[in-house]
């Protein structure tokens, strides 16, 4: 697996975490807006720490 399919793989699923998050965000106030974004920070940090770990 190189760096290109790393990248691609996270990016597009940034991509898609961001769609979904732009629609629910109008829904949401900014604590709890806040709150989810810093859950999906971590989560993508591990991915990102477990892809480039293999």
């Amino acid at each position: 697996m190189t760096f290109a399919d790393v990248f691609g793989i996270v990016s597009g699923t940034v991509i898609i975490l961001g769609f979904y998050f732009a629609f629910r965000f109008h829904e949401e106030t900014s604590a709890q807006s806040e709150r989810r974004h810093a859950e999906l920070m971590t989560v993508s940090n591990a991915i990102m720490e477990r892809l480039l770990r293999q």
